[in-house]
């Protein structure tokens, strides 16, 4: 049984750290904290509660704290207890929502515009997974099939693609906000790039998880529906594609973000069905053919035109074969991709332990170098009592030496 009371006085110790003024992202430990207390309280009801009563105020009236509570917001949506995206509806959404109204001016470092666009982000978030609780926080579930996809309805699945997309725009628009923010002259990152780029920590997989989905599901249309259909969502699918991979490439250039991720995803070549889309041939049923007369029947004896060659039979046969590879290949591309999605992750976790490992050594190298200062300051205060009762005892002995010399 958890003791609410001890959880809220950790998760205020490690926030309260976490959401400084500082112009500098919050230290990994710090966030993982917060995710792991989701699963001991099943929500993120004591996260949202010590944000309310003890920072409220930076969060709404500083944009940098605001900033990064979004980062560890999103982090919970993603990585947290499934409960915390239940747990958004109404307040904690409108609480966002308040925030995003709040920053509606311009300040110096920039954060209030990134707070605004995030704030975009966080909230299509939560309305999305509000409306399709089949979507996981990770958009999608590593080496597992969309669950819309299993028996797909072509009306919703016409719909949905239309929302994905819509949320990739806005996972672009801030990501590509947070690109124009850096300082290409500068030689060396400071502490302020690095709070600034921190959030593509997120949004990085998020965004390679969001078009992913959206290829498969288009992928699946373009099974049933032509080309003319899907002109709108084919349009926007490579647009959304071309701008995301400039994206990944400059984000790939930033040695802070690659020390954590360690592998970028790379996305893969548009499919031919978007390149390429063939245009669905109508089959037309003809009436059946009239008895021809005596005369064409012997003829047809002779000569019949309308039976299956081997030359056909064969072409059929390839045909089928080259449909079967297809479907393999189709099936191997998508492990491919769930392999590399699945190391991303791994690789990203486990780089995350180093770091946080070295942090762990970090703060031991302190505590010694401390402990050793204690230790020096606890000799010289015993020397220096020493000294002290040597200086007594010689005054004793001098004292006594001259009242018996006065005394003679």
């Amino acid at each position: 049984m958890i003791d609410m009371d001890v959880l809220t006085k950790e998760e205020t110790e490690f926030l309260t750290k976490a959401l400084t003024k500082d112009d500098a992202p919050p230290k990994e430990k710090h966030v993982r904290s917060a995710v792991v207390a989701t699963y001991q309280e099943n929500g993120c009801t004591v996260f949202f509660s010590v944000i309310e009563s003890r920072l409220n105020n930076w969060t709404f009236t500083i944009p940098i704290v605001g900033y990064k509570m979004l980062y560890m917001y999103h982090r919970l949506l993603r990585d947290g207890h499934p409960r915390v995206i239940k747990q958004s509806r109404g307040r904690y959404h409108d609480m966002v929502k308040r925030m995003k109204s709040g920053y509606n001016y311009k300040d110096d470092f920039g954060y209030c515009d990134l707070v605004r666009l995030y704030c975009d982000v966080i909230m299509t978030k939560i309305n999305f997974h509000l409306r399709h609780e089949d979507f996981p926080g990770l958009v999608r579930e590593e080496g597992e099939q969309l669950a819309v996809l299993r028996k797909p309805d072509m009306n919703h699945l016409f719909e949905l693609i239309s929302e994905v997309l819509d949320y990739l725009d806005l996972q672009i628009d801030v990501m590509s906000a947070i690109h124009k923010r850096l300082d290409p002259s500068a030689k060396l990152p400071t502490s302020h790039t690095h709070c600034v780029i921190h959030p593509l920590l997120n949004l990085v997989p998020e965004s390679f998880a969001t078009i992913m989905t959206i290829q498969d599901i288009y992928l699946c249309l373009a099974q049933e529906l032509d080309a003319d259909t899907l002109s709108g969502h084919r349009k926007r699918f490579a647009v959304c594609h071309g701008s995301l991979d400039r994206i990944l490439t400059l984000t790939g250039q930033l040695s802070y973000i690659m020390s954590i991720i360690r592998v970028m995803p790379s996305l893969p070549k548009l499919p031919e069905e978007v390149t390429s889309p063939k245009t669905v041939i109508l089959k037309v049923k003809l009436p059946p053919k009239t008895e021809p007369p005596a005369i064409s029947r012997a003829f047809s004896r002779n000569f019949d035109f309308h039976s299956e060659t081997a030359r056909d039979r064969q072409l059929a046969s390839l045909t089928k074969q080259v449909a079967d590879v297809s479907v393999i290949v189709d099936q191997l591309k998508a492990e491919r991709m769930e392999d590399h999605q699945r190391l991303f992750d791994k690789t990203n976790e486990v780089q995350m332990l180093k770091n946080e490992l070295a942090e762990a050594k970090q703060e031991n190298s302190e505590l010694k170098e401390q402990v050793t200062i204690a230790a020096a300051a606890a000799d010289t205060t015993d020397q220096m009592k020493a000294a002290n009762e040597r200086y007594s005892r010689l005054k004793e002995l001098y004292t006594k030496l001259r009242d018996d010399h006065v005394t003679l």
